[in-house]
């Protein structure tokens, strides 16, 4: 009988190899569910990290471009000799790449 909620479960015949079997028995007797709902659990758990993985991939994707445009607008102020619009954590970066270290001073 499904559970509150769910909805009604559909056959699924499936074989699979003595190892797949035996970890699956442990880990659902490890989590309290029986061996059919630790598969469903862990077949939904696989779409959602697709779903997760696929999201992260797209903002990152957008981050790149956003970052890739800042990029390009900064090079060309560097170009027309104007001071770019750099960030602070940038800019510190920037500076202490261009000015010499202590180390170096003391040699």
């Amino acid at each position: 009988m499904p559970r509150k909620g769910q909805g009604k479960r559909y056959p699924l015949n499936m074989r699979t190899t003595k190892e797949i079997r035996e970890k699956l028995e442990r880990a659902a007797a490890q989590s309290g569910r029986s061996l059919v709902q630790e598969v469903e659990h862990r077949l939904q758990k696989s779409f959602d990290h697709e779903e997760t993985s696929a999201s992260v991939s797209r903002q990152f994707s957008a981050l790149k471009r956003e970052l890739m445009i800042e990029l390009h607008a900064q090079i060309l102020e560097w170009f027309k000799g104007t001071e770019p619009n750099v960030s602070r954590p940038v800019r510190r970066r920037i500076q202490a790449q261009a000015s010499p270290s202590t180390e170096d001073k003391s040699k």
